[in-house]
């Protein structure tokens, strides 16, 4: 029988320009670097040429990505250092929360996704895909908006965005908050069921484990069921994180 897959309509916005592709490649040299660079450093080690790493230096300083030393020599920048450690935490994140996906998705026969917020957006960050032959396929990098889909509500619910809302999705904040989980169908994708919990370190939420499976094969009776597993799993992570009781 043939595999089919329901995917995901929102993606990462496609390929970058050479421009932005340079301006990355020049960022990348700081990665490496055990010491301030000139931007003849940059220019040998990224292969862009000169007249172009002076302008992107200029822009990544300007956005606190580079930070120049006054004798004319960069570094990584603060926000860089930033985006580092953020970048560690999510690492270790994946690591940890990757057994409780699989024993998940080994428990309901379904996909299980672990999405954390990123400025004003929701970001899947790992998966583990059903082993069903129909089934839910969600890439990891996956955007998401923070106000439609199971679990990108979580992590608004408990951290929500800035900017103005309706007073009914502030009413559906404080719900989704009260109850400890959301649960969402084909606002997203059509044909697709979701149900999400949050996950802890310490008192913060940092992600929201969800589960997503074709709608027509999950009846009315079969939701509690899941919603519970979920929530049961999403409780164990957090636990191995080290939540406090609130």
């Amino acid at each position: 029988m043939q595999e089919v897959s329901l995917s995901s309509a929102t993606h990462p916005a496609g390929a970058d320009s050479g421009g932005a592709k340079r301006a990355i490649r020049v960022m990348l040299v700081f990665a490496t670097a055990e010491a301030p660079l000139s931007a003849e450093d940059v220019s040998a080690r990224s292969g862009v040429p000169l007249s172009s790493v002076y302008r992107y230096l200029g822009l990544l300083r300007d956005a606190g990505l580079v930070e120049e030393d006054g004798q004319s020599r960069f570094n990584a920048g603060a926000m860089a250092i930033g985006l580092a450690r953020a970048a560690r935490a999510a690492v270790n994140l994946v690591d940890v929360a990757r057994p409780h996906l699989q024993a998940l998705t080994a428990q309901t026969g379904e996909t299980c996704i672990l999405l954390k917020r990123s400025a004003g957006s929701a970001v899947c960050i790992d998966r583990v895909e059903s082993p069903q032959q129909i089934r839910f396929t969600f890439e990891i990098g996956t955007i998401q908006p923070l106000h439609r889909g199971a679990g990108p509500r979580i992590l608004d619910a408990y951290d929500p965005a800035e900017g103005e809302v309706t007073q009914a999705w502030q009413r559906k904040r404080a719900t989704i908050h009260k109850r400890g989980w959301s649960e969402s169908e084909a606002e997203i994708t059509p044909h697709v069921w979701a149900v999400a919990a949050p996950v802890f370190t310490g008192a913060k939420v940092v992600a929201a484990l969800s589960l997503v499976t074709p709608s027509f094969r999950i009846g009315a009776g079969q939701r509690p069921g899941l919603r519970e597993a979920v929530i049961q799993a999403a409780a164990r992570l957090s636990a191995e994180l080290g939540r406090k009781s609130p």
